[in-house]
């Protein structure tokens, strides 16, 4: 019988070490702990981490998104919107947004209303 636990909390370190993922460069990397509710270390992995300028750029120019297995922090379509001046209620196109086994984080909230 496979034995599955909950994931409880998780740390993320980001450091300037550049890595090359998915065919793209990036220019930091983060060390991603999780652990289960005891605080037993469950697992560790490494991850890119998008620049948010670029990420918001690629989204203005209607370029695919694929942050498939990276980090991103403090995504908002609302400051996104503020950055390029787009109305909050046009809608947003993310082409081909692949985020599968990312980790999106915000200090406050990850925002994706009106994409």
């Amino acid at each position: 019988m496979k034995s599955s636990k909950i994931i409880y909390s998780y740390a993320a370190k980001v450091t300037d070490e550049p890595c090359v993922h998915n065919g793209k460069n990036y220019e930091q990397t983060a060390r991603i702990s999780y652990r289960d509710s005891t605080k037993n270390l469950m697992k560790k992995l490494k991850m890119p981490v998008v620049d948010l300028e670029e990420l918001y750029l690629s989204i203005n120019e209607g370029k695919e998104i694929n942050v498939e297995g990276c980090l991103v922090r403090n995504f908002s379509l609302n400051d996104y919107r503020q950055r390029f001046d787009i109305s909050e209620t046009e809608p947003i196109s993310l082409v081909n947004f692949n985020a599968a086994n990312s980790l999106f984080e915000a200090d406050k909230l990850v925002e994706f209303n009106f994409f």
